[in-house]
């Protein structure tokens, strides 16, 4: 009988008890930066995300031809130039727009990438001759600095090379003008994902009706409830899973020592996992853990580890505080447990004091 309780228990506490902790604390964790645009646009508006811009590795970091509008750029150069000509404000400006632009997009039920690309289009345009100036003169140094390859071109690359200009080859004044006009058949907003075509748009007309309620429906979320409304939902599910962890341990022993024991084996181990998962990014950097390229590139940019390592760190802080809460009265309910003497030793206690 003993056996059989104990194996219930331990099932209301693997099924029941564990995933409701593990979904209440997890709420708990990421509510504060989840649904909250203010947190996304600190993280671009951080003077690490701006040394990532403006340091001298980035261009490294870049292919070695980028093409646009049919003119092949030499990358590090191109990015170099955009360096000089742009500030890393215009490119915050522009992803802080883009935060905004979508959230307020599932404001609206619709959920879509935007940026803003008119700051861009304006600071490039404004200074296209200064800025064709510095990539001839940095694509000039790039490709005296390099050693030409021994191994033949592939396919691709020839067929690229051939159906591309070269900016290299063209004069200062044609390479102002080809990047004015690139600039200029650039769209205001770019929205990387992809919209319906008036075609499209037609062979689903038959199923416009429910489209539109949907659309409506996704129009009465709001996100400020929904943030607002998963800290009372977080720690609702982290009481239920806690009420349960409390009613397994009591099915599955006797007396009260022990039930609390069995208690705080039951916390300790989610609340060790979440404090792990909190502390380990305070202390190293997880994006040297990424794979061998990642953790190349990490080693050789440090600006851009830095930068990881801040992300890492503001969006895994609540975890540790959370684990360690748990953690805390896992290891409450174990020293209760051993402060307790057992029931043998209480009988023999008070038949002392009779004596």
């Amino acid at each position: 009988m003993i056996k059989l309780k104990r194996a219930l228990g331990r099932l209301i506490y693997v099924f029941l008890a564990l995933p409701a902790l593990i979904g209440g604390m997890t709420l708990m964790s990421v509510r504060p930066w989840v649904l909250s645009p203010d947190r996304y646009k600190a993280l671009v508006e951080d003077r690490r995300f701006a040394a990532v811009l403006e340091s001298p590795k980035l261009p490294d970091t870049m292919p070695e031809t980028i093409t646009v509008s049919g003119i092949r750029f030499n990358g590090p150069a191109l990015v170099s130039a955009m360096q000089e000509s742009l500030g890393s404000a215009d490119v915050s400006r522009m992803l802080t727009s883009g935060i905004d632009r979508f959230f307020q997009s599932i404001r609206d039920g619709k959920a879509e990438l935007m940026l803003d690309l008119a700051p861009i289009k304006t600071a490039i345009g404004s200074n296209a001759g200064q800025f064709a100036q510095s990539y001839l003169r940095l694509a000039a140094a790039q490709a005296a600095s390099e050693t030409q390859p021994n191994a033949t071109p592939s396919a691709e690359t020839q067929a690229a090379a051939k159906a591309a200009i070269d900016a290299s080859s063209l004069s200062p004044e044609l390479l102002t003008k080809a990047i004015q006009e690139g600039i200029q058949s650039l769209p205001d907003i770019l929205r990387p994902t992809p919209q319906d075509t008036p075609d499209e748009t037609n062979a689903v007309a038959s199923t416009q009706g429910k489209a539109v309620q949907s659309a409506n429906a996704l129009e009465r979320i709001d996100l400020e409830q929904i943030q607002q409304g998963m800290g009372p939902g977080a720690l609702s599910l982290l009481l239920v899973g806690l009420g349960l962890a409390v009613a397994s341990a009591c099915i599955s022993e006797t007396e009260l020592r022990k039930r609390l024991g069995s208690l705080g084996a039951r916390l300790i181990p989610p609340g060790a996992v979440f404090a792990v998962l909190g502390i380990v990014p305070m202390l190293f950097n997880p994006a040297r853990a990424a794979g061998k390229e990642a953790s190349r590139l990490i080693t050789s940019f440090p600006a851009l580890a830095e930068y990881a390592h801040f992300v890492a760190r503001s969006l895994s802080g609540n975890f540790l505080w959370v684990g360690l809460a748990v953690l805390g009265l896992g290891f409450l309910m174990s020293t209760v447990h051993h402060a307790i003497p057992p029931s043998e030793d209480i009988e023999d206690l008070a038949e002392g004091q009779e004596l």
